[in-house]
């Protein structure tokens, strides 16, 4: 997170643990001081849409929300189904917008493992 101007958690932990009571001016961005006013107009730099840090926030979000459809399509079999079917529908058209029409190079082979 620190990409977008906030610091990251494990700062403050080490902060703590090295009895710092202090926080180092370096950590504080201007825009949270006092002297934040001086500063209205400046605009700090938008990171472009294929920044490697908006790009995991994108993916992040799409992870929750695909962990969320899992945990309700996986309550029965005719929800698993067909939710499962329109998952490979709309990873074919994903994979098709790049180019890529192949979708049974995917990590799944159709292979399971059966419970013992």
């Amino acid at each position: 997170m620190e990409t977008f101007g906030l610091p990251c958690a494990h700062i403050f932990t080490v902060l703590v643990d090295l009895n710092i009571t202090e926080i180092p001016d370096s950590v504080v961005l201007d825009r949270w001081s006092m002297k934040a006013k001086e500063f209205v107009g400046l605009r700090e730099k938008t990171p472009s849409e294929d920044d490697p840090s908006v790009v995991i926030c994108r993916y992040t979000c799409l992870m929750n929300l695909c962990r969320s459809l899992c945990a309700s399509s996986s309550v029965s079999v005719a929800k698993f189904n067909e939710s499962r079917d329109k998952f490979m529908v709309d990873i074919q058209g994903a994979r098709s917008m790049d180019g890529d029409s192949n979708i049974d190079d995917d990590t799944w082979n159709g292979e399971r493992v059966e419970d013992p």
